[in-house]
């Protein structure tokens, strides 16, 4: 992601969407949409019987996360 910047700062590029943003005087930010996120869990996983979780409530649970540079991960970390 830090390259995407880089190359915007470079005017390499024009437009990068990405997730989260860097503190920098030379780009602007804009919200382009807002986003949730989904837990999907098994029909006898205990969970699903609720209708909304919290982090807290996952913490215990194995589960495969995105990406470590990834916010949504962060999140979980």
């Amino acid at each position: 992601i830090n390259t995407l910047y880089d190359m915007l700062e470079n005017y390499e590029l024009d437009i990068a969407i990405v997730e989260g943003k860097r503190l920098s005087s030379k780009l602007n930010y804009f919200m382009l949409d807002t986003d949730y996120l989904v837990c999907v869990v098994s029909n006898d996983n205990p969970l699903s019987k609720q209708s909304m979780v919290t982090i807290n409530e996952l913490k215990n649970e194995k589960m495969i996360l995105r990406l470590p540079t990834s916010a949504t991960r962060k999140l979980f970390e």
